[in-house]
């Protein structure tokens, strides 16, 4: 896991462009709270800083209960790939400012990720 306090190294860079989230109109995993995202940019040198965090309600997961994760491409050509990174929901006694690894995008090129994921 990351906080947003960690400061990840190995690229002086920017911080990466905020994710966007949208909640898919279909049945989920994911149980009712609000979740925290951040995003990291990676090349072969390093994992980028965390971007600034976005976050999104899951109210009911038997209507809405999966996000849509729009990854941000990086403006820098040796980029690999992103991270993604969110916070458990708050029903698990964790709260925001600790996220846990999510997903890689091994590429540069612009992805939508569908989080579905109870974790």
């Amino acid at each position: 896991f990351i906080t947003n306090y960690s400061g990840i190294t190995g690229l002086a860079r920017t911080k990466p462009t905020t994710p966007t989230l949208n909640l898919i109109s279909s049945a989920g995993l994911m149980p009712p709270a609000t979740y925290y995202y951040v995003i990291t940019y990676y090349n072969k040198i390093g994992e980028s800083q965390i971007s600034s965090e976005a976050s999104i309600t899951v109210v009911d997961n038997a209507t809405a209960g999966q996000v849509n994760v729009v990854v941000p491409v990086s403006p820098y050509n040796d980029t690999i790939g992103r991270n993604i990174y969110r916070t458990l929901s708050v029903a698990t006694g964790y709260g925001q400012n600790l996220y846990f690894y999510l997903a890689t995008i091994p590429n540069n090129t612009a992805f939508n990720y569908t989080d579905n994921n109870i974790m």
